[in-house]
């Protein structure tokens, strides 16, 4: 693993702060219960 020379003269501090938005969330337990029940009455009709 090659790591660019300017690396440890990297300032933090010329970072800006940004906020963590999760765009693809994992289902809940309750979610994927309820596709399974639509899944299984689809598949009756």
């Amino acid at each position: 693993l090659l790591l660019p020379v300017s690396l440890p003269c990297f300032d933090k501090s010329t970072l800006k702060k940004s906020e963590t938005q999760e765009k693809n969330k994992l289902p809940t337990k309750e979610e994927i219960e309820e596709e399974k029940k639509q899944a299984a009455a689809a598949e009756k009709s």
